[in-house]
């Protein structure tokens, strides 16, 4: 049986996230973002925002391969985190960086 773990190996998925200010976060995302590692992802941006991000970009410059489940992620933070900004609670904007090109999702 294949583990979640052994994916993340056999893809060379990492994420790693580095706070800019207290209110800045950039989450580094390498190797393959699929089914089996998107949830990985999904988990940083959800701690970003409840550790008080409320900007937030995930730089895919690494990355080697996104499915579906990864604009999936992408999706629902737009979703629940414009919303959240919107109130004034955290959450708010998020970009997506890859090859030196910024996309703002809004």
């Amino acid at each position: 049986m294949v583990t979640r773990d052994r994916m993340k190996q056999a893809t060379g998925f990492r994420v790693d996230t580095e706070r800019i200010d207290e209110r800045t976060v950039v989450i580094a995302v390498a190797g393959e973002v699929d089914l089996y590692t998107a949830p990985e992802l999904k988990r940083e941006l959800v701690a970003a925002v409840d550790q008080g991000a409320r900007k937030i970009v995930v730089d895919l410059s690494e990355a080697t391969f996104i499915d579906s489940t990864t604009l999936g992620v992408f999706q629902q933070y737009r979703a629940t985190g414009a919303r959240a900004g919107a109130r004034g609670q955290r959450g708010g904007g998020l970009g997506v960086a890859a090859r030196q090109r910024a996309y703002a999702l809004d």
